[in-house]
């Protein structure tokens, strides 16, 4: 056998192996997630709850933005997230024309605005916060897609993470129940 029927005789078994293989992989889904895979989760204790992502389900400091904290049974939840430097330009154009820090979230409806509040964390740096019904469409569209979307005087913010869909609905039912 020739150098170049034996080399072609070798792609043609490594093709159909990677194929054989592929499909087989495929057959059996998506990966699930990973315990440390950094996700949306949700946290509980003591009436209170937390939606954070984060990677792990131990209690930690390493949290991403945003996050997401309610009372059991308020309907209100408390957003709250690191300031990128669009955003704190945008709060100081804001302070320095002396107007209201209204935030319009996603999806963005006509009228729809809530009261943004800056604070500031040797951790973290600038953050900001706001409040919203846990059953409004934007908590809806939120818990759909696991993206926070708004703005503040055109200037656009859109973080979140699209794993860990299924804690932003724990979240939502414990926020919506009430304590016992």
């Amino acid at each position: 056998m020739s150098q170049l029927a034996a080399l072609t005789r070798r792609w043609a078994i490594s093709t159909c192996s990677w194929a054989i293989s592929t499909c087989i992989g495929l057959s059996f889904g998506p990966p699930q997630a990973n315990a440390d895979e950094t996700r949306w989760r949700f946290f509980d204790q003591n009436g209170r709850a937390l939606l954070a992502i984060t990677d792990t389900d131990e209690a930690t400091d390493a949290i991403g933005s945003p996050s997401f904290d309610c009372a059991a049974g308020s309907d209100r939840v408390e957003v709250r997230g690191d300031a990128n430097k669009a955003l704190r330009r945008a709060i100081g154009n804001v302070i320095s024309a002396d107007q209201y820090p209204k935030v319009n979230v996603a999806p963005f409806e006509k009228e729809s605005f809530v009261m943004l509040s800056v604070s500031y964390s040797e951790i973290s740096g600038w953050q900001y916060g706001f409040d919203l019904p846990v059953s409004s469409p934007q908590f809806e569209r939120f818990k759909q897609t696991g993206v926070l979307e708004f703005k503040l005087a055109g200037t656009a913010v859109r973080e979140g993470s699209k794993v860990g869909l299924d804690a932003a609905a724990k979240f939502q039912a414990f926020c919506k129940q009430q304590s016992k």
